[in-house]
């Protein structure tokens, strides 16, 4: 218990290292740690699925293929914000799920319930911050405040462009506190994986994949020995195995090689 724990600190810290019961305490204290850490690690995990379960159970038309339960991946915030689409020149309100690899979007249709109408998944979409967004058009041009702006890649020489905003300031600034948080965690793999690869003797290019290096994280058990190896996607499937009459469901993850 966490009583338990005071009590072995203060234990610890009242007893010299000469005293015969000291390295027992210090012992104790060690497996107490550890035991906390378990305790909180677990609780982490059961909010995640309890928020990812919440949220599909409020879910209306998902495509089937959209899977919520997904290695790795946070609920983060959720909230209200217009969306408007540069290429349709619309403005709708649309209601956000903030998740630590995509921003899915609703239009809500009762009380708790919501029909989905897309994804912006992180891995190839370019996202900014503004306070302040000027909009230029054709023949005009239009300010936004407290602005995310998404740029998505639809293909090499094409993207679309999103602008998120919202009037609520306090909104915006949770929203923005959270994500430069993800681009800092973003930042720090980067390097971490540059440092791997470069004592390895190769230079990190375009043809190195940050992607890969971070399914290390998600994949337990599981270690990258190619560095040039690339991810491609990942899903669930159902196998039956020889034998058995009930199929098993598995997550596959699919690489170039």
């Amino acid at each position: 218990s966490l009583v338990g724990s005071e009590m072995c600190i203060r234990d610890r810290k009242n007893t010299p290292e000469t005293h015969c019961d000291y390295y027992e305490l210090k012992k104790a204290h060690e497996v107490i740690n550890e035991l906390l850490a378990r305790v909180n690690s677990a609780t982490k995990e059961a909010d995640r699925l309890h928020n990812i379960l919440r949220i599909e159970g409020m879910l209306h038309n998902c495509p089937e293929n959209l899977k919520l339960l997904s290695p790795g991946r946070r609920f983060i915030l959720e909230g209200r914000w217009h969306k408007v689409t540069l290429r349709a020149n619309n403005d709708q309100q649309r209601y956000f799920f903030f998740f630590s690899d995509m921003l899915l979007y609703t239009k809500e249709v009762g009380k708790m319930k919501y029909a989905y109408k897309g994804i912006l998944p992180f891995d190839n979409c370019e996202v900014t911050l503004h306070q302040e967004y000027v909009s230029e058009k054709s023949k005009t041009s239009e300010t936004y405040k407290n602005c995310i702006i998404v740029k998505r890649s639809e293909s090499e020489n094409s993207s679309k462009i999103y602008i998120l905003y919202t009037k609520d300031v306090k909104q915006f600034k949770e929203w923005e506190k959270e994500i430069k948080q993800l681009k800092q965690k973003e930042s720090v793999d980067q390097e971490i994986f540059r440092q791997v690869a470069e004592s390895k003797g190769i230079t990190v290019d375009q043809s190195v994949d940050l992607k890969t290096f971070q399914m290390e994280n998600r994949i337990i058990g599981w270690k990258n020995d190619n560095v040039h190896r690339k991810f491609l996607k990942f899903g669930e499937i159902e196998i039956l195995k020889e034998g058995s009459t009930e199929p098993s469901s598995r997550y596959i993850f699919l690489f170039n090689d």
